[in-house]
C-alpha cells in the first residue's frame, strides 16, 4: 500500500506523507515510520480505511504502521470501539459460523448439512474412514 507501485483508489493517498517512500519502515514498525506517520497530513483518513479493511482481524493477521498504529494498537482501538458501541447499544455481532446457512460441500457438490459442517452426510463419513485408515497405516509403520 505504501510506494509508488500501488494505485491509488482513494484520493487521500496521494496526499500520504508515505506516498513514494519505500515500505520497509512501515512494514518493521521502525522509528522512521512511526515519524513519517505523525507528521502525516491524512493519517486519520489511513487509519479509518486501515480499520474497516481489517475489521475485527486478528493482530497476527495485521500488517505493518498504517494511520500510525502497529497492528496490537490497531486490534486494541477495534476492542475500544466494540466496548463504546456495546455501551451505546449499537453493536452489531459479527456473524459466526454457526449463524450462516449451510453451505456447499468441501469435496463434492452436495450440500453440507448444518452451517458449522464442511461436509456433506456421505463425505463425512468417507473423510472419518480415510482419516482412520491414514491412523492405521501410520501405526503400522512405526510399529
Amino acid at each position: 500500500m505504501i510506494g509508488e507501485a500501488v494505485p491509488h483508489d482513494e484520493p487521500w493517498r496521494e496526499l500520504a506523507a508515505c506516498d513514494g517512500q519505500p515500505p520497509q519502515p512501515f512494514d518493521d514498525l521502525t522509528l522512521q515510520g512511526r515519524l513519517t506517520c505523525s507528521t502525516c497530513p491524512v493519517r486519520s483518513e489511513c487509519l479509518e480505511a486501515a480499520m474497516l479493511e481489517e475489521g475485527r482481524t486478528r493482530a497476527s493477521y495485521r500488517a505493518g504502521l498504517r494511520g500510525g498504529l502497529a497492528p496490537a494498537d490497531r486490534v486494541a482501538l477495534q476492542s475500544f470501539r466494540d466496548d463504546v458501541a456495546k455501551l451505546a447499544g449499537t453493536f452489531e455481532r459479527p456473524p459466526r459460523r454457526s449463524d450462516r446457512t449451510p453451505g456447499r460441500c468441501l469435496r463434492c457438490t452436495g450440500f453440507a448439512r448444518s452451517a458449522a459442517a464442511s461436509y456433506c452426510e456421505p463425505c463425512t463419513k468417507a473423510v472419518a474412514r480415510e482419516s482412520t485408515a491414514a491412523r492405521r497405516a501410520a501405526a503400522r509403520e512405526a510399529s
